[in-house]
Order: C-alpha cells, then structure tokens, then sequence
C-alpha cells in the first residue's frame, strides 16, 4: 500500500529557502558554495552560501517528509514497509531485511551476506572480509577485503551521451538499477560525496569513474555513453549521497 500526495501537505519548495538554518531537513538538505575536500573536519567548513535542494526520496525516513517531497521526485510512502520510494520504480530491495520480506518483494536474498539484493544486482565484494570471494571480484590482503577486480585500462570519455536526467525513462532506470546500486558501494565507497564539495567527477574520482566503466560494459550490457542520461539521473534524484562521481562527460 502507498500513499502519494496524500501523506503530508507539500509546502514551500526546498529552493525558495536560502540559508542552511532554515532548510528543512525533512525533506531537504543544504548544499554549500564552499568547495572543499571532505575529510574527518569537514563539518567544521563554513557553509555560508550555497542552495536548499531536495531530498531524493530514498533518504526521506518519514511519511509526513514523503509527502511533503518535491513533486517532480514522485515520492510515495509505503505504508506496509514504511520507507519513501520512486513511484514508478521497483522497490529498493536493500531496504528489506529478511528472506521472506525479500523475496515477497521480488527481491533476491543472499544467504552468505544476509543481504536482500536486486534482481541480477552483483553480491557487494567488499562486505567479504575473508577469502573466497565471489567470482566477479579477487582477495586485496592490503584492505584485507574482497574488491571488484577492475582492468587497469583508462576510460574513454566520448562527451556523446545526453545529460538530461529526463531523457531517462523509468524502464531504462530500472533496468540498469542493480547494476547501479553496486556501483555506487563498490565503485567508490572511500569518496561517499557531500554536496558542499562540487568539483568535477573526471578530476576527484578517475579510478572509480573507470570502475563505474567496466561496471556497465561487463555487467550491464552497456556504456557510459549509452547510460549517461540514466547516470545523471541516478546521481541527481535516486542516489545523490553516494554516486556523484557517476556525472563524468560520457
């Protein structure tokens, strides 16, 4: 059951606040002018400037904030599982947290990790602290985890694909959802990005820009070319938290 609209009453749009105080942090959160790198004194960086932006729906943790989103998000409320979604696309898997939930969800359930996963979503190597590994990565006795076992090979940026978050369909987003979930883990779990730090992605994250690469051609049956308007959108609307190295100039 969900609740769309009707779960909160929409109120001023989280741009028409100016400052960080009042940026309701509901369903609204603070991006600063400031460009810094983030590190463990980050929060001590002046945020006097910057922008008031809205929440992607997978962070709004209550019903009230859901329907309070901003509308072009489409935030439902799941009333049954209590979490704000994307209406449209599938429920996060990640957000169910035993067999019998997961596969009522249509989810898939892995046993040696106890993790409910998307359907065709890759085992996360780096919640192995141990050898074997699964197949898709290799043991790093350096981080003492399983890693993605990533080509060497740079990447061709070609700037050919469209950066419109618009110009992807909730199918497209869909299917390249699990594949995009892991990347965002796997690829670059050392830079999990604030928005107070907006320098460009090909400059900060080469290594997992070229993670996110083999990614999409070896798993995804795709490209960064063919997948940059699902990337923009995945970094902008679903997952901006984690996955701002995704906006490269593919």
């Amino acid at each position: 059951t969900t609740c769309a609209g009707g779960c909160g009453t929409p109120e001023k749009s989280c741009s028409s606040y100016t400052t960080e105080e009042t940026c309701p942090e509901s369903h609204c959160e603070f991006a600063s002018d400031t460009d810094v790198v983030l590190n463990d004194d980050a929060y001590d960086v002046p945020r006097t400037t910057g922008y008031c932006g809205p929440k992607a729906c997978r962070d709004i943790s209550s019903e009230k904030s859901c329907g309070m989103a901003d509308a072009a998000l489409r935030c439902v409320w799941d009333t049954k599982n209590h979490f704000c979604y994307t209406e449209g696309l599938p429920l996060p898997c990640d957000r169910f947290y035993t067999s019998s939930d997961c596969a009522a969800a249509h989810c898939s359930w892995d046993s040696n990790g106890y993790l409910c996963l998307e359907k065709n979503e890759l085992v996360p190597c780096m919640d192995f602290y141990q050898p074997p590994c699964p197949s898709h990565c290799r043991w790093n006795p350096v981080t003492t985890t399983c890693t993605l076992d990533v080509p060497s090979e740079s990447v061709n940026l070609t700037g050919l694909g469209s950066h419109s978050p618009l110009m992807c369909s909730d199918a497209a987003l869909s299917q390249l959802m699990p594949f995009l979930d892991f990347a965002s883990g796997q690829c670059c779990r050392w830079c999990l990005y604030d928005r107070r730090d907006r320098r460009s992605a090909e400059n900060t994250v080469p290594v997992a820009v070229r993670c996110l690469s083999f990614v999409l051609t070896t798993f995804a049956n795709s490209s960064l070319t063919s997948a940059c308007p699902c990337l923009y959108r995945y970094a902008t609307d679903i997952n901006p938290q984690a996955s701002q190295f995704m906006k490269v100039d593919c």
